[in-house]
């Protein structure tokens, strides 16, 4: 009796998950009515570049308290980096929050942009939540249109998906379905999300007992890889840049503030330098390439379907100087005591950092791990034009004894006379460091100074010593 009732049961859950996926709001049975609208209200071609955004941070019904409003946060502050850019306006951008966070809603909100763009436009769309893939009974599950190689299906998480999860999940399918609806010549789509992160609930579920559950309970038949791999395969498309905040076997990491992909993200669109291809905006592979090597406990991924960069926000500032440290680009090196200190600074592919391919500046003896005493040992640039309100940044990783020092010079004159900068707290892992030089206008040139006294030439505590320099950056306030 108990067997064919379980056997009964499970027959009745399918048969209500499949229904459901026709019934409630879908991508595929969104109400008539809204359709027509939709329709009727399509923007028209005006030869113009427009750009539109969806922004998506929902509650989610059941959450961590401490972590209720990240998702809100997160889409606020993409809100806020958008429209500090001049060719975004705030009639272009709908925001989904809070506990309007609801599938319904999110559909609803994928249809005003099918509405509001048309081919000659940019559109953005942004969400904030979960990852899961779905699985019934430990199965994995692929519901209509039943196009998954895997046989399973990926979904984000909407305001009521910890009650009723298949139901409210947001499918793979559908938001492709909707994706497809759109005529922008470029569209950029961003997923922050996670199996857990700061979101340690397990979701309390409701509909057929405790065996619907978002991937991270189903361990034993998939991985995050499959998630994001699946995800992204799913709405991938020729006009498309596909930004995941994570990849295999990762979780997204989050504050009470906000996920931490898209803190870093947000950055480069809206305050940070990040144009390297210097056309006067930040692309969606530019914001990514700033964000990936920024994030110490993930990996974002992107998929880029689109031909050229996909430009998103104009750049505030314009590229001086740029060098990723790969070849010597014009720099030298100079012995300042005469071969008493020697000239150690050098080309070395040790632990190089993450966005310099194979090589960084070396100040020491790679053998010995150390360098020497009595140094005055310089590495040069060429000459280099300033902008408006210049900014020099760059990397910087050292173990020294505490009285030798790192500086940053700067000279109008072929070093007659130069500015000095002391750099402070360097590491022994890789840091950014900056300064502002002045000079607006100028031609200068830059060197970066190593000064070391006559006593141990490391740090006592590792018994090792050196100085190293990667990505050495230039930039100015653009002039409009």
């Amino acid at each position: 009796m108990n067997i064919g009732l379980s056997r009964k049961g499970l027959v009745l859950g399918i048969i209500v998950i499949f229904i459901g996926t026709i019934i409630i709001p879908s991508s595929y049975g969104l109400v008539k009515n809204n359709r027509i609208d939709t329709l009727n209200n399509k923007n028209t071609e005006n030869g113009n570049i427009e750009y539109w955004a969806l922004l998506v941070g929902p509650w989610v019904l059941g959450e961590n308290p401490t972590f209720k409003n990240s998702s809100r946060y997160s889409a606020e502050m993409m809100y806020d980096a958008l429209i500090s850019s001049k060719n975004w306006r705030e009639d272009h951008i709908k925001m989904i929050t809070c506990e309007n966070g609801t599938k319904t809603n999110i559909l609803k909100g994928l249809r005003w942009l099918d509405a509001m763009e048309d081919k000659d436009d940019i559109s953005v769309i942004y969400i904030a939540t979960h990852g899961v893939q779905l699985s019934f009974f430990g199965i994995p599950l692929d519901l209509p249109p039943f196009d998954e190689a895997d046989h399973c299906d990926e979904a984000l998480v909407t305001y009521w998906s910890f009650e009723y999860p298949l139901l409210t999940y947001l499918r793979d399918d559908e938001l492709k379905f909707l994706v497809n609806q759109l005529e922008s010549q470029g569209i950029c789509i961003i997923i922050d999300s996670c199996y857990a992160g700061g979101f340690n609930d397990a979701p309390r579920i409701k509909s057929f007992g405790s065996n619907i559950l978002p991937i991270r309970h189903n361990k034993k038949y998939f991985s995050s890889a499959d998630f994001c791999k699946g995800f992204s395969d799913e709405i991938k498309g020729d006009n498309r840049v596909i930004i995941m905040a994570t990849e295999e076997d990762e979780v997204g990491y989050m504050s009470d503030k906000c996920f931490h992909f898209t803190e870093v993200l947000v950055k480069v669109f809206g305050e940070e330098f990040g144009d390297f291809n210097n056309n006067g905006f930040i692309s969606a592979e530019e914001a990514f390439n700033y964000s990936k090597y920024r994030l110490e406990d993930q990996n974002p991924t992107i998929y880029d379907g689109y031909s050229g960069d996909l430009d998103i926000t104009i750049s505030k500032y314009e590229l001086d100087y740029f060098s990723d440290c790969e070849s010597v680009d014009g720099w030298k090196t100079i012995d300042h005591t005469g071969g008493i200190g020697g000239d150690l600074w050098h080309l070395s592919e040790i632990d190089c950092t993450t966005t310099s391919p194979t090589h960084c500046w070396y100040l020491g003896d790679e053998k010995t791990i150390r360098y020497n005493n009595n140094m005055g040992n310089s590495l040069i640039s060429p000459k280099i034009t300033l902008g408006i309100n210049p900014r020099v940044t760059f990397y910087v990783k050292s173990e020294k004894e505490s009285h030798d020092d790192l500086f940053l010079d700067v000279s109008l004159d072929n070093w007659s006379s130069y500015k000095t900068y002391k750099i402070w707290h360097i590491y022994d892992n890789w840091n950014q460091r900056g300064i502002n030089p002045g000079f607006s206008g100028k031609t200068v040139q830059i060197r970066f100074r190593v000064e070391s006294d006559e006593s141990i030439p490391f740090n006592p505590g590792s018994g090792t010593g050196y100085f190293m320099i990667d990505e050495i950056l230039i930039f100015s306030t653009r002039q409009v």
